[in-house]
């Protein structure tokens, strides 16, 4: 079953807030955790796939977003 756009925009959305909930202001504090930076990693992988499944339409409803 295909994910439809309102789901996957949803899934960027979500995976956005849990990395900037998640990762500390001070970078050597996030250098210091590699279980953290493996969760941002991920989560920026969600981000990514995501934005590859939505559809034509969206993206050229949308130019101005890269």
């Amino acid at each position: 079953m295909k994910r439809v756009d309102p789901l996957l925009l949803a899934d960027i959305i979500d995976s956005i807030d849990e990395i900037m909930e998640t990762t500390p202001s001070r970078r050597k504090a996030f250098h210091a955790h590699k279980l953290l930076q493996s969760h941002v990693v991920r989560h920026i992988q969600i981000i990514g796939e995501a934005v590859n499944r939505l559809s034509k339409e969206l993206k050229e409803q949308h130019p101005c977003v890269p």
